[in-house]
């Protein structure tokens, strides 16, 4: 957005109000000028006349603020919990003769909720609800544009909003402040924060019980996925010839295929909050737990994914490698509110619907017979057929024996 339309805009509120030391200055003015007609003194209306005139001073320079001074914020399209992220502020002075000093910029991001009791419940073991913001700028010269960066702390999981965004000065003499708002609020997304996995994590998605298929297979057409050649080796098919090639070099060259391992799993996020709903550490490092797996295995074109969550919500959605698609599973996983009693079967038999699923890796703060005890019998006894032609991984992330976190950050 150019500078010039920044002072135009509608969403700017803008403000002149008097400080406390300008309401002081004002009563003594008025004291002085009322002494002096009363008594006759013409040494009071004199300096009646000059705290009146530096008041009039004073307005005229923050009325003039007001009007030319505009502000603009850009935030980073992407957050994770855990990482403090930068937002950038640039403040403009849109007057030719005035320079504007003594500048303070102030932002604030809060949590939402439904409503704010709520909001302050779901954070209550993540941090604050509301992160404040403070910047000073010394001087703004005229018609000058400049960028600030400011430093926010990590934020926890979830939707949070930005604004309102302003900036006040009470330069020269403290009698007045300038104060313009932009209201105009932004959302930022918070994707959960990602934990590193133990190098064989891999494994615990694979499985074979009762002759069921693996979640593994190989991928690429052929011979596999091509990426790039090399000289000839002994035991080489004579098909890899790659025949302009070694046209050219006047020697043997070959085709490299890697052939990567290819995942066709369904991704189930048990989001179950216990009795103790203030200790809520569990089912977060389950929803970290997810996310992470959603970035090494969704970036592959390979692999195919289906994340189904169940909490207070159910939801489903399928990732086959693309950018965006893997964006809207870490979407669903910031918006995600644990529950009490999450709908399992609703959840798998809603990803069902992206496809015929092969296989299921659960990831829970619970075992897998506490998750089966709380279904309904004709829950449970639907959720086994709909289970039957797939191979079900459990990840208790609570365990400590089979746990897929590295164990110094489990600790």
């Amino acid at each position: 957005m150019p500078a010039s339309e920044w002072s135009d805009s509608p969403v700017f509120e803008r403000k002149v109000r008097l400080t406390r030391l300008g309401a002081h200055f004002l009563f003594v003015a008025c004291f002085a000028m009322f002494g002096g007609a009363l008594r006759g003194f013409n040494l009071l209306l004199v300096i009646a006349g000059i705290l009146v005139g530096a008041v009039l001073m004073q307005w005229r320079w923050s009325r003039a603020a007001s009007i030319r001074l505009a502000i603009h914020r850009i935030v980073p399209s992407e957050v994770f919990a855990g990482n403090p992220f930068t937002v950038e502020y640039t403040i403009g002075n849109m007057d030719r003769w005035l320079t504007f000093s003594m500048l303070r910029i102030e932002d604030r991001a809060a949590v939402i909720g439904n409503n704010p009791i709520e909001a302050a419940v779901i954070r209550s073991n993540r941090g604050p609800t509301t992160v404040h913001s403070q910047l000073t700028i010394g001087k703004l010269r005229r018609m000058e544009a400049v960028t600030y960066r400011y430093r926010f702390h990590s934020l926890s999981r979830g939707e949070w909003s930005l604004g309102p965004l302003a900036v006040t000065t009470t330069y020269p003499l403290d009698l007045m402040a300038c104060h313009v708002a932009k209201q105009e609020k932004e959302t930022i997304l918070v994707y959960p924060g990602l934990v590193p996995l133990r190098r064989d994590w891999q494994k615990m998605l694979t499985s074979r019980r009762g002759g069921s298929i693996s979640a593994t297979q190989r991928g690429g057409r052929g011979e596999g996925v091509f990426f790039g050649l090399r000289e000839w080796r002994n035991g080489d098919k004579l098909r890899w010839i790659h025949w302009r090639t070694t046209a050219r070099m006047n020697e043997p060259v070959v085709c490299q295929y890697d052939r990567p391992r290819r995942y066709d799993i369904c991704l189930l996020l048990d989001a179950f909050l216990g009795a103790d709903a203030d200790d809520d550490s569990n089912v977060e490092l389950a929803i970290s737990v997810v996310a992470t797996m959603i970035m090494k295995l969704a970036s592959e074109n390979s692999n195919r994914v289906v994340l189904a969550v169940s909490g207070k919500t159910i939801a489903s959605a399928l990732s086959n490698g693309a950018i965006k698609n893997q964006k809207h599973l870490l979407q669903l996983l910031a918006k995600i509110q644990p529950s009490d009693s999450p709908r399992l079967f609703d959840a798998v038999e809603d990803a069902a619907k992206r496809g015929r699923i092969k296989d299921i890796v659960v990831v829970s703060p619970r075992t897998q017979e506490a998750a089966l005890e709380s279904m309904s019998p004709s829950s449970r006894e639907r959720f086994d057929r709909l289970i039957s032609h797939a191979v079900l991984r459990w990840i208790n992330v609570s365990d400590q024996e089979t746990r897929i976190v590295e164990a110094k950050h489990h600790a």
